[in-house]
């Protein structure tokens, strides 16, 4: 990814799929995935309190996240046209992280349009209610 870099060539898509992956490697990776344009995919399995914050929000159209973690930040993918997140059934993810990411996105000038979450069913509740709770504001 330097190299390319270096040499002022744009990355349209960037595919990564791992079962063991060190998560300071995982970092590494990310970091360079920043300016990719187009598609991110991303599926590893890491340790559930590792997090990603990254050094700068991704500018890829698409991104896909998959994986039985919580290492991504919610506020990393706003810049994306289309994100999913397929994140399992492990998740600490909570009632009030949905509630922000959505006043986060609806609040924002973000280029957001479509949103694919494949989460366990028991957290639906949680996200319709977060989604309801956008409605009464906007009206």
């Amino acid at each position: 990814m330097k190299m390319l870099d270096q040499r002022k060539v744009s990355i349209k898509s960037f595919v990564y799929r791992s079962s063991s992956l060190l998560p300071e490697f995982v970092v590494k990776i990310l970091d360079e995935c920043t300016e990719v344009t187009d598609r991110i995919e991303i599926a590893v399995l890491l340790p559930r309190e590792f997090v990603y914050t990254p050094l700068r929000p991704f500018k890829t159209r698409k991104l896909h996240i998959t994986g039985k973690s919580n290492w991504y930040n919610p506020d990393c993918f706003m810049n994306c046209r289309r994100v999913s997140l397929r994140l399992g059934f492990i998740t600490t993810r909570t009632k009030q992280s949905y509630n922000s990411l959505f006043s986060n996105w609806m609040d924002s000038d973000s280029p957001l349009q479509h949103l694919t979450l494949c989460i366990d069913e028991s957290k639906n509740q949680w996200i319709m209610d977060a989604l309801n709770n956008q409605l009464v504001f906007l009206f």
